[in-house]
Order: C-alpha cells, then sequence, then structure tokens
C-alpha cells in the first residue's frame, strides 16, 4: 500500500531520482538463514530502480523480529 506520507528520503543514492514514495506492508527479509516475513513496515521504495530505504523506525522494527526468531530458535535447539 502506498501512503501519503512525505518522504524522509528526498533522492534515491542508488540513482538519483526524486520520486521515492512511502509503502506500507509486508517486507520479506532472513533471520537464521531463512526468508522472515514482517507485517506492516513502513519503508520508502525508488520506483525507478527498487531501491528500499529504512528509516530508523523500519529498522528497529525488523531487528525486534529478527531477535524474537533468534530467540526461539535458540530454546528450541536446547531442547532438542
Amino acid at each position: 500500500m502506498v501512503t501519503t506520507m512525505r518522504p524522509v528520503f528526498k533522492a534515491c543514492p542508488t540513482c538519483g531520482s526524486r520520486k521515492i514514495r512511502v509503502v506500507e506492508g509486508d517486507y520479506v527479509t532472513t533471520a537464521r538463514g531463512k526468508p522472515l516475513v514482517v507485517a506492516d513496515v513502513r519503508r520508502h521504495e525508488c520506483p525507478v530502480c527498487g531501491e528500499v530505504l529504512l528509516d530508523y523506525d523500519a529498522v528497529k522494527q525488523l531487528e525486534e523480529r529478527r531477535e524474537a526468531v533468534g530467540r526461539r530458535g535458540r530454546r528450541v535447539s536446547r531442547q532438542a
């Protein structure tokens, strides 16, 4: 979903486009070497080259989710 929030980033650092848009929705990353889908991540995307830019809040959200997956993974391996 594209939101109307004003982009924090003025231009794409990869291609220089000034058409950065704010997108909110599922974001796929990795945790413990496996795909991890994090819901409702607000990010900035360049429609020209596809670059994805994450602000502080988005990075914090992703890191918290990765840590939660890591803790669960360690707990499971101890029980095995």
